[in-house]
């Protein structure tokens, strides 16, 4: 059996801090008072990680550079659909008024 070499310790502060940022965003989500702005400022800090991360300056596993690309990926759409929700609802409400 090949065991495989832990990540290296740079690698899991990368990958926490994004795991971090991707819970918090879900629990903005839920709760409903995920201000746009502050959505916004937290996928652009994802996002850095993912970027830095491939750009090769820093020496990380193939993988976590995978992972982090991915992760920013997913915060990302969940950002967008729930504007995506958010700007529905307000139609809804708009007709509603309308009527």
């Amino acid at each position: 059996m090949i065991a495989l070499a832990p990540r290296p310790r740079l690698d899991l502060a990368l990958l926490d801090l994004q795991a971090q940022i991707e819970d918090q965003v879900k629990v903005m989500i839920e709760l409903g008072d995920a201000d746009l702005v502050d959505l916004e400022m937290l996928v652009a800090r994802a996002d850095e990680y993912s970027v830095m991360a491939d750009s090769g300056k820093i020496p990380l596993c193939r993988d976590t550079v995978e992972e982090l690309a991915q992760r920013a990926g997913r915060i990302k759409q969940a950002v967008r659909e729930h504007q995506a929700e958010r700007r529905q609802a307000l139609k809804e409400l708009q007709n509603e008024l309308d009527a």
